[in-house]
C-alpha cells in the first residue's frame, strides 16, 4: 500500500513537471491545515494586475469558486467577471480535480484582465476547498464573494454584493428557510432572514473563516454539502444573519452537477445538524 508521504511526493513531482508553484506546508500556515493542495498557478499578470487594483478607487472583491469537470466555462465565467462593473475582482479558484491541473492551468495562466489564481487539490473535497481559501484570505480582506462554476450573471452582480455586505452577515441568491425536512422549505425574499444560504452567489464576512472549530468540528464525509455546515454554524454558533440577496443568478443545465447524487446526503446531514448539534429551526431570528 502506497502511504500517504508517498502520495504527496509523486504529486508534488506531478506538479513540479507542469512548471507550477510549490506549496510549501509550514507548521501552523494555511496550507498545513489543508493538506489536499500540492500546487498554485496563476495568470501571468497576476502581481500586475493586483498592484493596480490596489492603486485603484474601486474596491477589490476576491471571488471564490470551486471547479470540477466544468473547464469548458470556466473561461465564460473569467469573462463574464472581467465586464463586472464599479468593482475591481480577483479569482480565487478550487481545483478539485488533480487530473484537470495542466488543463487548467494551460487557460489560467494568460493574460486576463484580471488576476486568476487556482489552488489544485490533491483530491475532490467539494465545495469545502472554498473555505480553506477564505481562511487565507480573511487577513487581508472583510468579505469575499463565493460563485459556482456553472452559473451566469448580471454585470453588477459584484457590485450588488458589496452594497449589501454587513458584518456577521451571510448573504446569497440562494436563501431559504427551511420548516422542517431538508426539502420542506421556502425562498426568503430581499434582506429577509432566514436558515439557510447557498455557496452559489453569496457575500460572506471572512471572520468566519478565521474560527478554527469551523473547520475542525464539520466531519469530512459531510464536506460536500459545506453551504449547509457554513448556515448551520453562523446561525447556531456564531447568531448571524442569514438572508436573501437582491441578485438574480442562473444556472447552466448540462447535468455536469452533483445536485442530484447529493440529494439524501444532504437530508442526512440537516438531521445531524438538528438532532447531534442541536441546531434549533424553529426559533425566531430577527
Amino acid at each position: 500500500m502506497i502511504n500517504v508521504e508517498m502520495k504527496a511526493k509523486r504529486a508534488a513531482q506531478y506538479a513540479k513537471s507542469l512548471g507550477l508553484v510549490m506549496v510549501a506546508a509550514a507548521k501552523n500556515s494555511f496550507i498545513s491545515r489543508s493538506p489536499q493542495v500540492v500546487a498554485e498557478s496563476t495568470s501571468t499578470n497576476f502581481n500586475e494586475i493586483a498592484r493596480e487594483q490596489k492603486e485603484g478607487s474601486k474596491p477589490i472583491v476576491p471571488v471564490v469558486m470551486c471547479t470540477y469537470r466544468r473547464l469548458d466555462n470556466l473561461l465564460t465565467t473569467i469573462t463574464m467577471l472581467e465586464s463586472q462593473t464599479g468593482v475591481s475582482p480577483r479569482l480565487f479558484i478550487w481545483n478539485n480535480n488533480l487530473k484537470d491541473t495542466q488543463k487548467v492551468s494551460e487557460l489560467v495562466m494568460k493574460d486576463h484582465k484580471i488576476p486568476v489564481k487556482v489552488f489544485h487539490s490533491r483530491r475532490n473535497i467539494g465545495g469545502f476547498g472554498r473555505f480553506f481559501i477564505g481562511r487565507q484570505l480573511a487577513h487581508s480582506f472583510q468579505y469575499l464573494v463565493t460563485i459556482d462554476d456553472d452559473q451566469t450573471f448580471k454585470q453588477n452582480m459584484l457590485k450588488t454584493f458589496v452594497d449589501e455586505f454587513e458584518p456577521k452577515t451571510i448573504c446569497g441568491f440562494w436563501a431559504w428557510r427551511i420548516k422542517g425536512d431538508y426539502w420542506d422549505r421556502e425562498r426568503t425574499k430581499s434582506s429577509e432572514r432566514g436558515h439557510y444560504v447557498g455557496t452559489g452567489g453569496a457575500v460572506f464576512d471572512t471572520s468566519l473563516f478565521l474560527d478554527e472549530a469551523f473547520f475542525r468540528c464539520c466531519p469530512r464525509r459531510y464536506w460536500f454539502i459545506e453551504d449547509l455546515w457554513a448556515s448551520y454554524y453562523a446561525d447556531s454558533k456564531k447568531g448571524w444573519k442569514l438572508v436573501a440577496s437582491k441578485n438574480v443568478l442562473d444556472f447552466l443545465h448540462d447535468n455536469k452537477d452533483q445536485y442530484h447524487h447529493l440529494q439524501l446526503l444532504k437530508k442526512r446531514f440537516l438531521r445531524y445538524l438538528t438532532r447531534r448539534k442541536k441546531w434549533d429551526l424553529v426559533k425566531q431570528r430577527r
